[in-house]
This record gives structure tokens, sequence and C-alpha cells, in this order.
């Protein structure tokens, strides 16, 4: 008596144009994060070097790190009152804010602060990409497009460091602030247009602020 055929396993579902639109923005918010942070990491001393603000070296990276942790929770609650376009396009207006600031900076205690922007409007694109990869995908899909995501920090972890590096030699520091900004335009523009049939996934009654001070408690201790 020979086996039972195996059952047939379910197509997998294609995506539709509007899918696609939207992993492509999603892919490009993780990218444009990447590309900044590793970029601007290799520009870093040169900026020290010309501000004379080698004390505050570290604060520059620690800034952009805690902002971005206490913005993980805030734009993640955000994005479920009011819908993921709005949070996305306030976090990246957020993020070419802070390069617009760091890009014009007298001193490094302005660079601080725009790295806190920076910080801060990075946070908001990660929790509405793993949030809409639920709401808008195929449960097939979804593993591939956690890869995608992933993946969106690999090329800009090669090639961004020579892209600071050769912009800090070739036009100055500067310019790796400001040659990023046309970029995070395309990107909010691109990811916010599919998001706009997304509305809210609660009331407004269900507002905890306890994850956002918790978030916030953490950053000022560090």
């Amino acid at each position: 008596m020979s086996p039972p055929a195996p059952e047939p396993s379910a197509a997998v579902p294609r995506l539709d144009a509007h899918q696609r639109v939207l992993a492509i923005g999603l892919v490009l918010g993780v990218t444009l994060v990447a590309f900044e942070s590793t970029s601007v990491i290799t520009a870093l001393p040169t900026i020290t070097d010309d501000l004379g603000g080698d004390s505050l070296y570290g604060f520059t990276l620690a800034a952009y790190t805690l902002a971005n942790m206490v913005a993980l929770v805030a734009a993640g609650k955000m994005a479920d009152r009011r819908g993921p376009r709005p949070t996305f396009v306030l976090a990246a207006l957020t993020f070419i804010a802070g390069l617009v600031v760091s890009g014009f900076a007298p001193s490094m205690i302005v660079v601080v602060i725009g790295r806190l922007l920076q910080g801060a409007g990075a946070g908001g694109f990660a929790p509405i990409a793993y949030s809409l990869v639920k709401r808008a995908f195929p449960e097939q899909r979804q593993p591939m497009m956690y890869v995608y995501l992933s993946a969106g920090w690999v090329l800009p972890s090669l090639v961004a460091p020579a892209f600071g590096g050769l912009v800090t030699d070739a036009f100055g520091w500067r310019w790796v602030f400001f040659g990023i900004v046309p970029l995070a335009v395309v990107v909010g523009v691109v990811g916010s247009t599919p998001m706009r049939v997304y509305g809210p996934i609660e009331s407004e009654g269900d507002d905890d602020p306890q994850r956002l001070l918790m978030a916030a408690a953490v950053a000022a201790g560090t």
C-alpha cells in the first residue's frame, strides 16, 4: 500500500501594486536610517576637529541613540492612535530637520541637537514598518518582508562610510548632512503615499502613557 500523497501547499499570494509600493517605501525608510547613521559616524571626527568639540563627541552618538529609543515607543503609540501615515510624515520631517540643523551647526552643541532630532525621526520609522508588515501583507509574505527590512542595513553599511569620507574630503562635512536631505524627502513621499489607506487601530481612550514615561526615564537615566 503506497503512502498517501502530500497535500499541495497553498500558493503564496502575489503582491499587488499597492503592496509593492508600500514594501519599497518601508525598505527605503530602513535604508535611509542605516545610510545616515553609518555615513555620519565616518565624518564625526572631522566635525569635532572643525568645531572644537572633542568633549561632546560621545554625546553626538548618545543623543541619537537615546532619542531613538524614546521615539520607538512614542511613534508606535501614535501610529496606533492616529494612523501610520501622519506618524511617518512627522518622523520624516523631524529627521530632515535634524539633518538641516546639523548641517548649519556653528558649534558642536548644535550638532548634538541635530543628532537628537535625527534619532527621534529615525526611531519613528521602525515601529511603523513592522506594524504595517502585519497589517498590509499576507501571512506567507511577512517573513520575507522582515528579511527585506533587515537587509536594508546591509548595503548602506558597505557604501555609506565611503560616501561620508568622500563627501567630507571633497565638499566638507556639512554636505554629508545636506546630501542626505533629498534622499529623506524621497523616502517620505514614497513611503507615506501608500499608507493613506491605513487608519488607527485603537480608540483615543486606550492611551497608556506608562510605556513612553518608562522609555523617557531609561533614556534620562542612561
